[in-house]
């Protein structure tokens, strides 16, 4: 990788936001809603600074080419005490 900036991504959640979004394991997050991505502290950052059903706009650098996401938070379900 030749980049200073940006988050790869390892894994995304089945049935998320993000896996609906596009969002793939090696993408390499380098901005969100327009704000450049130093670290995943960024990235949760924005998330959590957006409303839920609000869209998100991620770009990412994937096989070397930048593709803008729009992925729509959703609350996480609740787990049930077992």
């Amino acid at each position: 990788m030749n980049r200073d900036t940006g988050v790869v991504v390892l894994r995304v959640a089945p049935n998320s936001p993000a896996t609906r979004a596009g969002l793939r394991p090696g993408d390499i997050i380098a901005s969100v809603n327009g704000i450049a991505i130093q670290d995943s502290k960024q990235v949760q950052q924005q998330v959590e600074a957006t409303d839920l059903g609000s869209n998100l706009q991620i770009t990412v650098i994937r096989n070397g080419r930048t593709q803008t996401l729009a992925v729509v938070p959703k609350q996480l379900p609740v787990k049930e005490a077992t």
